[in-house]
């Protein structure tokens, strides 16, 4: 098979196995949206309904009240009417007229500003008309009783005749509007019952199928899933319990199948590996033998290294024994910090180990001191001197003086001598 089938078959199966899973899950997001979107219809309808039901419902009441408030202004106007002529029994109706023709005002108020369509809003004007032409024509015929002009109530009624039809033309339409209000109102509540009912019904069916595709979804996708899966465990288990021929060997065209034949090509290469790191492990074996044996080899010259460092070391600094109490050290060549402290060790050592009391440090042939070899050469007379024995250097050049002095290193408590033999004089003086 060419190398780039496994990744030609990976990109075909992939488009599939993706296909069917968002087809799968867009059916049942399909399904969720419909529920969704006919219920939020049914609230909206219903809230629809339900505000048109409220609205006409209080339409209603409004017309009733304007329709009760009329009745009252003229049962309070036949009182004042046939009270015409007696001053005492005329000034209660008056009253009374008074109060229900201004809560008949009120109701008109109240109907026009709850209304919202062009009809009703005319039907509030020509009420509030029909109330002010019935409230002048009211006020003449009070006048006309206050004034003496009406005294009886057969001529009370005659008078206001031509105003009357406008409270009883206003209270039928009243009635008629409430009538109609109260009617459209039980109209809506039958809607709204059938547009609940109907919404119920249709979110029931559509939420029932839901239900029913995530059941079947629920348990086919999870068995068709996990199968291979279960398949490629078990291999698995077997590679790692050591059975490198174990394969999984699934026939799927999808990612899953696609998924098992690398597997098992990893498999294939993974006992090829091994077989591989048998034959390295056996070379690797014989290559360790080879590479313990050299290195017993490079131990062993390691340390002849180590004797040939020491004995050089030991040439670099040599400390030669004058006598039983005065020891010799010359020191030839450049000085670093490395030979100082070699240097200091070694006469310390020395001293320690022959309790001498007299050190010459022999200092001709160093072409140089500065102020790190001075500082050096201070403490090695220092630290010989907490031990008890008494440093003296000789052979400084002139040069080596000046250059000692122009460091301003304090040499005044250092005993000098110029040559080693004058050096050696004074310790065997210093001696006895």
């Amino acid at each position: 098979m060419p190398s780039t089938s496994p990744s030609t078959s990976a990109v075909r199966f992939h488009l599939g196995f993706q296909l069917r899973l968002i087809l799968s899950l867009g059916f049942l997001s399909l399904l969720v949206a419909v529920v969704t979107v006919i219920a939020l219809w049914g609230l909206i309808n219903l809230r629809q309904f339900a505000h048109r039901a409220a609205t006409d419902n209080q339409i209603s009441r409004l017309a009733e009240e304007v329709a009760m408030q009329a009745l009252l202004c003229r049962r309070y106007e036949k009182d004042f009417f046939l009270s015409s002529g007696d001053l005492t029994a005329q000034d209660r109706p008056l009253q009374q007229w008074h109060q229900a023709s201004i809560d008949l005002r009120g109701a008109i108020k109240a109907y026009d500003d709850a209304v919202a369509t062009d009809a009703d809003k005319q039907q509030a004007m020509a009420w509030r008309d029909a109330w002010r032409i019935y409230s002048q024509g009211f006020g003449r015929v009070e006048i006309g009783i206050n004034g003496g002009e009406i005294k009886t109530p057969y001529d009370a009624l005659k008078a206001f005749e031509p105003f009357q039809d406008n409270i009883q033309i206003m209270t039928d339409q009243a009635v008629q509007r409430a009538f109609e209000k109260n009617a459209s109102a039980n109209q809506t509540s039958l809607l709204l019952d059938e547009v609940t009912n109907t919404t119920i019904w249709e979110v029931m069916v559509i939420a029932a199928l839901v239900f029913v595709a995530s059941v079947i979804w629920s348990l086919l996708f999870p068995a068709w899933l996990m199968r291979p899966i279960k398949v490629l465990r078990e291999t698995a288990e077997r590679l790692t319990r050591g059975d490198l021929t174990a394969r999984a060997a699934l026939q799927r065209h999808d990612e899953l199948g696609v998924l098992a034949q690398s597997f098992d090509d990893m498999a294939a290469t993974i006992q090829r590996s091994t077989a591989d790191l048998e034959s390295q492990y056996t070379c690797a074996i014989a290559a360790q033998a080879t590479a313990e044996h050299a290195h017993q080899k490079i131990a062993e010259q390691l340390a002849m290294i180590d004797a040939q460092r020491m004995a050089i070391r030991e040439m670099s600094v040599p400390i030669l024994p004058l006598s039983d109490s005065t020891l010799v050290l010359p020191l030839v060549g450049a000085l670093d910090s490395t030979r100082i402290c070699q240097a200091q060790e070694r006469v310390l050592d020395a001293i320690q180990g022959s309790s001498a009391h007299h050190m010459l440090l022999d200092v001709t042939g160093v072409p140089i001191i500065d102020s790190q070899v001075g500082q050096g050469l201070l403490q090695i007379v220092a630290a010989a001197q907490l031990l008890g024995c008494t440093v003296v250097v000789v052979g400084i050049r002139p040069e080596v003086a000046q250059a000692v002095v122009g460091l301003g290193l304090d040499l005044s408590k250092v005993v000098t001598r110029s040559t080693l033999q004058s050096g050696i004089a004074y310790t065997l003086r210093a001696s006895g």
